[in-house]
């Protein structure tokens, strides 16, 4: 913990262009470390991540090139759940990292935000029944509207302060969490095929999209829809006006 002092994390979590900027913004390169954590280092978005990272320190060196790089936001579809119940977590902290409270303010905008956080996992349990808005002299054309079913489950979790040691305890939590489910189960938690499918189909696009911008070559082998879209993402890039959030960045 003595060492971690005066240091500052931060984390590249998918490779959405202005999340870099947004990272890299205000760090100086010669006294940036930068850590790549990858489980087999080929997905293709974390390397993409440590490519431009290691660009940018080399451009500061004076070892870089300019260059185009596009940059793919990469989004894994949701599951369609189909009505199925969801659980969910709420974590919290107790302690606020910015104490703030307002003269004459009833609370503290730490505590303002922890009414509502606990609030929430009652909402999901109990919801609202067309009764108790009839008690509440809700008008009726509303009634259909403003009725809940409930019986949603959620766990909350309370911490102590957000910070390193608790933060790692709550990784540990979910780690064991996963890893006894697939032994119950007998299902190997490690592996994750059911994302192969869609980097696979990313991988495809992303060879087509190289060979549309370079060789003019047409998008095929997609739905209509998807082969329609596709096709039109260069010439929007290309006609969209550049975010001034990228002009952080040294040209690559």
């Amino acid at each position: 913990m003595e060492c971690a002092k005066g240091r500052q994390l931060h984390f590249l979590a998918n490779v959405d262009p202005t999340n870099v900027v947004r990272n890299t913004k205000g760090l100086k390169p010669e006294t940036t470390l930068v850590v790549v954590v990858s489980k087999t280092f080929t997905t293709p978005e974390s390397m993409l991540n440590a490519r431009t990272m290691r660009e940018w320190i080399s451009f500061a060196l004076g070892l870089g090139h300019h260059k185009t790089t596009y940059l793919m936001i990469y989004h894994q579809s949701l599951l369609q759940v189909l009505g199925r119940v969801i659980p969910c977590d709420f974590i919290g902290s107790a302690k606020s990292q910015q104490p703030l409270h307002l003269k004459g303010e009833m609370v503290g905008n730490h505590d303002e935000l922890m009414s509502n956080f606990f609030a929430q996992p009652d909402a999901l349990a109990f919801g609202k029944t067309p009764e108790w808005l009839q008690k509440e002299n809700v008008p009726r054309h509303l009634i259909p509207h403003k009725t809940f079913s409930g019986n949603r489950p959620s766990l909350i979790l309370l911490l102590p302060a957000l910070n390193a040691y608790n933060i790692g305890q709550l990784l540990a939590i979910y780690e064991h969490r996963i890893a006894v489910e697939g032994f119950i189960w007998g299902i190997n938690s490690i592996d994750q095929w059911g994302v192969e499918l869609g980097k696979s189909l990313a991988t495809q696009v992303r060879r087509q999209l190289n060979a549309s911008r370079t060789k003019g070559e047409p998008i095929q082998g997609f739905n209509f829809s998807t082969t329609t879209l596709i096709t039109r993402y260069p010439e929007e890039t290309h006609a969209a006006p550049v975010d001034p959030l990228v002009s952080l960045l040294p040209p690559m």
